[in-house]
């Protein structure tokens, strides 16, 4: 049995479902505990879909995303993560509905009560109906370390809307964990936690409206919900919880490193400067390249021309040439293939081709030796 009650999203669902066809069903208050497991022992965390007087009960979510907290103690394998239906006890049964994974290299190794990192998992798309009840299934693959892997949870405050569960048989059977829940996120497709026209999946902020996204340390926090907004803390530790990231607090530490990053920003100016001059210079030589490039450019006019020129010259030459052999090929069929070779040969010469095809003979000049054959 649950013994506390918080206020989150769950209870939150039919407010959120009269402005949004959207879901997300979060969990990870306190994560004060954590969970070893691995080879045939998987862990598991029942959820349910909440139910509304909005008459929209019968709208289904399709999955999209899973987040988990882990960290790993094992490099070797593959983290499984799958919603699976309930039975009548409300224990995990039957196929996977829906699968994703990560890498266990990918998953980080810090640990402890600050440890863990919130891994986003794409899952394969399956439809949650409203007002039942699934569960989360998470197991490491390819490897025997039965402490492979550490989900992080609470006991402090339960999650009242499922259970933690555990096998040692690889999914067999499933023992109810009384003690604590495990931590979870689940995003279906669109959903808009904030309303601010960013969906979760790309929200740098999900539960505060900030439209612009704007993301001042670059830690992947949007300011509005960054406890340190100007200096990169994408762990967000806050280890006095005082709502100020620890990056953030004042500390001699961090003012040497605030010192440390005047001085940087001071030499960064001083590198920008000598960029903008190099950047002068660069564009100088640019110009008058164009420059260059704008006069060969006019010379290559007047080549074209030129060669137009010629080409004209050739032609007409060529005109003339046909009305010579028009008006003299009857006086050629006269001429023997002897005296043809020469006539041809010799116009091969004077006009140094390698090869020219005329008076029925296709000729060849080769080092000045001239050889034909009729064709």
């Amino acid at each position: 049995m649950k013994k506390s009650v918080i206020i989150i999203v769950l209870f939150l669902l039919p407010c959120i479902l009269a402005l949004t066809d959207d879901l997300k069903i979060e969990w990870h208050y306190g994560e004060d505990n954590w969970v070893n497991f691995g080879k045939d022992i998987w862990k598991a965390q029942t959820f349910k879909i909440g139910t509304s007087s909005n008459n929209i009960n019968n709208i289904n979510y399709t999955i999209d995303n899973i987040r988990i907290k882990i960290w790993r103690n094992s490099d070797i394998g593959e983290v499984i993560v799958s919603v699976k239906k309930v039975n009548k006890d409300d224990k995990p049964t039957g196929e996977d509905l829906s699968t994703g994974s990560v890498d266990l290299k990918k998953v980080t190794t810090t640990y402890g009560i600050d440890g863990g990192e919130l891994h986003e998992i794409k899952m394969t798309p399956y439809k949650l109906e409203r007002s039942e009840t699934y569960a989360i299934v998470v197991r490491v693959k390819n490897n025997n370390y039965e402490s492979a892997l550490s989900w992080k949870g609470s006991t402090d405050d339960l999650y009242v809307g499922g259970t933690a569960y555990s096998s040692s048989d690889s999914g067999e059977k499933w023992n109810t964990e009384n003690l604590y829940d495990f931590t979870f996120e689940i995003l279906t497709e669109g959903s808009d936690r904030d309303i601010d026209g960013i969906e979760d999946m790309k929200d740098n902020c999900i539960n505060i409206k900030n439209k612009d996204q704007k993301d001042t340390d670059l830690d992947g926090i949007g300011d509005m919900c960054d406890n340190c907004p100007f200096i990169y803390n994408p762990d967000q530790t806050d280890i006095n919880k005082n709502d100020i990231g620890n990056a953030c607090e004042i500390t001699d530490k961090n003012v040497l490193v605030i010192n440390n990053l005047t001085t940087k920003t001071e030499n960064l100016n001083s590198v920008m400067i000598n960029l903008s001059k190099k950047i002068e210079s660069l564009e100088k030589k640019v110009n008058n390249l164009n420059t260059e490039l704008t006069s060969l450019k006019n010379k290559q006019n007047d080549q074209e021309k030129k060669i137009n020129a010629l080409q004209k010259s050739f032609n007409d030459f060529k005109k003339l040439v046909d009305n010579f052999h028009e008006k003299f090929k009857n006086y050629f069929r006269h001429l023997t293939d002897t005296h043809r070779k020469q006539i041809v040969c010799a116009y091969m010469k004077d006009n140094n081709l390698g090869s020219y095809e005329d008076l029925g003979l296709k000729c060849e000049l080769k080092k000045s030796r001239c050889s034909c054959k009729k064709v």
